[in-house]
């Protein structure tokens, strides 16, 4: 299985492009470099380096979402998985 795109971001989860591109970019703020590896519904999952894995941030939060760490593996990669919580959908 190789490396996802924005497009199949945007195609399995329930966000439009502005919304991916912000996860995205604040998981990459966050970890440094990225590899998009897995997203459904409201869970992407990125490859970072070992250094990121080994003591992730476990939410990561702007003005409009929260991304909470729910899962990581490091087989076959260092992988982080985080959940997408809009803020706006809270209230």
């Amino acid at each position: 299985m190789g490396y996802l795109d924005i497009t199949d971001l945007i195609h399995f989860t329930k966000f439009d492009k502005n919304t991916c591109l912000c996860v995205l970019g604040m998981i990459q703020r966050e970890c440094g470099e990225i590899g998009l590896r897995f997203a459904e519904d409201n869970v992407v999952c990125v490859h970072v380096y070992r250094d990121y894995f080994e003591d992730p941030t476990m939410v990561i939060e702007n003005e409009q979402m929260i991304l909470k760490l729910v899962y990581k593996y490091d087989d076959p990669a260092f992988t982080l998985c985080y959940e997408i919580e809009l803020k706006e959908a809270k209230e």
